[in-house]
């Protein structure tokens, strides 16, 4: 058995949006992490940084340098006596990492830092001291793939060098190709490798350099107008990305690998001469004095998550990890803006402060899945529908006819062959006339079905918590005072149109309780109920006291493997089936189980429990809790499209998210071992010890025994 936190997860979510006009995601969602001194920081300024292959964080303080694992620093700082610490000062340069997970120190950078390159090495977490020849500041430093070459774009003029690490050689190699824009061409601010050439971004467009042949050309483009474009002006490939950022005229191009063009994107005047970096949902977050800030170029807003206006503190740089988790330097410490592990929405449409979402039902309409959104408390007599997978859409009210005294109070609903079917507690049943064959809702046939004084063939009570349609038509209702059978072949409230079902202490066959919560169909001709005090299952005009005399009973629910998820204010249980005898088992989920849950199409359950939402992988026998994000303290009701798009709700939200790349893992991380030789020579160290047991790597990766 493993139980698991959330940092015990070694994939992200992949989320897919829904995308509904009146909603927008809630700025306060966003929770930020501080570091500083008080969290192992020599410093609390903090300038550059990168991530390096294994995932680690990397900072820069001038003078010293951090390593962030995700639970504590490490710092390196500047040691004279030992020759893998040997940093430089007065200022350190800028950390930079490479396509092929190299680490590096450019102390070539500028006049304030040591003149050399500080290759970081893994095997004994020291660096490595590379001094090349070069008369010129060094913008980027680039590992070829033979691993044997360092290629170096300079500053003003310097062009490209080329240097070897084993011989120790260097040699530099100017763009004379245009003599009228030498300057120009020769200021390169980004190198990349691509095999036999390289991808040089300059302040006269974009450059080849062939490897074998040692000349500069321009690169190949389909679209020869595109020319204008890449081959003029300041343009910088994003390093380790699909991106291109026209300089001059802030236009950002999204490219494929022949720099076709896929987006283009006219940035906005505030992200000008800022610091920026781009998601995996194509989200431009940037930095500048005023703050942090998000900008969705599809829907033209930016957002403020980050305010500086009133502190007024330094901000310097802004990079986003391969989670997505956004981070910044600032002169009062390192801050991460946590990337949500689901989207959140609110509705600016519907008074949240009024109303509470309880649960979403989706439904089909046409080719596409679509969101019925209905609301517990004061909604007006109104069910609110969006569409899934949908951009600017907006929230639609389908009103009720208003014929009644007091709104519903909509709490589950069921999709029938006609109609979809709402238990709307204190007002008995509501339906909406749904076509099941051509998925068009239908608002203005709208059938109510209530409890009439002195007819025993309606409701026994209005007070209706679910419903189900069976294969029969017949409409299956739970109450709070008994079962409640609606023959929909019949017109209600006629002779035998409904049939009532209670509990009689003196018959076994009969339900355990009156007042009845869940129904969930076993099969055809038999379902599932369940109460406070137990779960039945009613099968040939019989009740079958299955699950008895347990904790008390919250929510149920059938695996697609075909047994009982029972939820209680005990924890999780099981029930199979066994040719007819019934085992149970308790899950290792032992948090109260009473709201609801859901089975995702990996077989996993996604559950909304007293104490926030968890999931539950049966097969790896994994409880995560993420009850540590304190938006995910109250969640709801759950919905699944059939593509597997989940949907649960807050009190005033929805989320959604797709779990398809959720993966969860009981595998612990390993210690790397490192007392290993450079050049068959023992570093010299100093007073410090090489050892690295403070050093966790992600279990994914391989570590061998010789790294040699």
């Amino acid at each position: 058995m493993v139980n698991s936190n959330k940092q015990a997860i070694v994939a992200q979510l992949t989320f897919v949006l829904i995308f509904i006009g009146n909603l927008s995601i809630a700025q306060s969602l966003y929770e930020i992490d501080q570091y500083t001194v008080a969290h192992g920081l020599d410093s609390d300024y903090a300038r550059g940084m990168c991530q390096d292959s294994l995932g680690l964080m990397w900072f820069d303080h001038d003078s010293h340098i951090s390593r962030f694992d995700g639970y504590k620093f490490k710092i390196f700082r500047h040691d004279p006596d030992d020759s893998l610490m040997n940093l430089g000062l007065p200022l350190i340069g800028r950390l930079q990492s490479d396509k092929y997970g190299n680490l590096w120190i450019n102390n070539l950078i500028n006049h304030n830092a040591r003149q050399d390159i500080l290759k970081y090495d893994f095997k004994t977490e020291g660096f490595i001291r590379i001094q090349p020849s070069v008369q010129h500041y060094i913008n980027w430093i680039a590992a070829d793939q033979n691993k044997h070459r360092l290629w170096l774009g300079a500053r003003f003029g310097g062009g490209l060098y080329e240097y070897n690490q084993g011989t120790g050689e260097t040699r530099s190699h100017l763009n004379e190709n245009d003599k009228d824009n030498l300057l120009l061409n020769n200021h390169i601010s980004i190198v990349e490798d691509q095999g036999d050439h390289l991808l040089l971004s300059t302040k006269n467009g974009l450059w080849n350099y062939s490897k074998s042949k040692h000349i500069f050309y321009r690169p190949h483009l389909l679209n020869s107008q595109d020319s204008s474009l890449f081959f003029s002006g300041w343009v910088i490939k994003i390093p380790q990305s699909n991106w291109v950022l026209l300089q001059n005229s802030w236009v950002l191009l999204k490219v494929d690998s022949l720099l076709n063009i896929k987006l283009r994107i006219d940035l906005p005047t505030e992200i000008h001469n800022s610091d920026f970096a781009i998601d995996k949902q194509d989200v431009i977050w940037f930095l500048n004095q005023k703050g942090v800030f998000r900008y969705e170029y599809a829907r033209g807003n930016i957002k403020t998550i980050y305010d500086n206006t009133t502190n007024q503190h330094h901000l310097s740089e802004i990079t986003i990890d391969r989670n997505d988790n956004v981070w910044f330097t600032s002169e009062t410490g390192i801050r991460k803006i946590n990337r949500p592990d689901f989207e959140y929405y609110i509705s600016k449409t519907i008074d949240t402060h009024k109303s509470r979402t309880d649960y979403i039902q989706l439904y089909k309409q046409g080719h596409e899945n679509y969101s019925l959104v209905l609301g517990g408390r004061d909604f007006n007599n109104a069910l609110w529908t969006a569409p899934i997978k949908l951009e600017n859409s907006e929230l639609t009210p389908i009103s009720f006819d208003g014929q009644h005294d007091h709104p519903a109070n909509l709490v589950s609903s069921n999709i029938g062959k006609n109609y979809i079917w709402i238990a709307a507690y204190s007002r008995g049943v509501i339906g909406i006339g749904y076509d099941s064959i051509s998925r068009k809702l239908n608002p203005n046939n709208v059938v109510y079905y209530s409890r009439e004084q002195g007819n025993p063939y309606t409701l026994s009570c209005d007070s209706t918590i679910n419903v189900y349609e069976d294969k029969f038509q017949n409409l299956w209702v739970t109450t709070a005072k008994g079962l409640n059978k609606i023959d929909l072949k019949m017109k209600y409230g006629s002779v035998n149109s409904v049939h009532h079902y209670y509990n009689n202490p003196y018959d076994t066959n009969t339900i355990n309780f009156n007042a009845i919560d869940f129904i969930v169909p076993e099969d055809e001709s038999s379902f599932w109920v369940s109460t406070s005090v137990g779960v039945d299952l009613f099968k040939n005009g019989k009740f079958h006291h299955v699950f008895k005399g347990r904790e008390r009973v919250g929510c149920i629910g059938k695996s697609k493997k075909g047994f009982l998820y029972v939820g209680t204010g005990g924890g999780l249980y099981t029930v199979n089936n066994n040719n007819g005898k019934y085992s149970i088992k308790k899950t290792i989920v032992t948090e109260d189980v009473d709201i609801g849950f859901i089975e995702d199409n990996y077989n996993r359950l996604w559950i909304s429990s007293r104490k926030g939402l968890l999931l539950f992988d049966p097969e790896k026998n994994i409880v995560v809790n993420f009850s540590n994000q304190k938006t995910l303290s109250n969640t709801g009701g759950f919905a699944k499209t059939q593509d597997g798009i989940i949907a649960v709700t807050l009190n005033d939200a929805i989320i959604t998210f797709d779990p398809q790349k959720f993966n969860l893992s009981n595998t612990e991380s390993h210690t790397i071992l490192t007392s290993l030789k450079i050049n068959n020579r023992i570093p010299i160290t100093g007073n410090r010890s090489v050892g690295t047991n403070d050093f966790k790597i992600p279990s994914d990766i391989k570590v061998l025994n010789d790294l040699t």
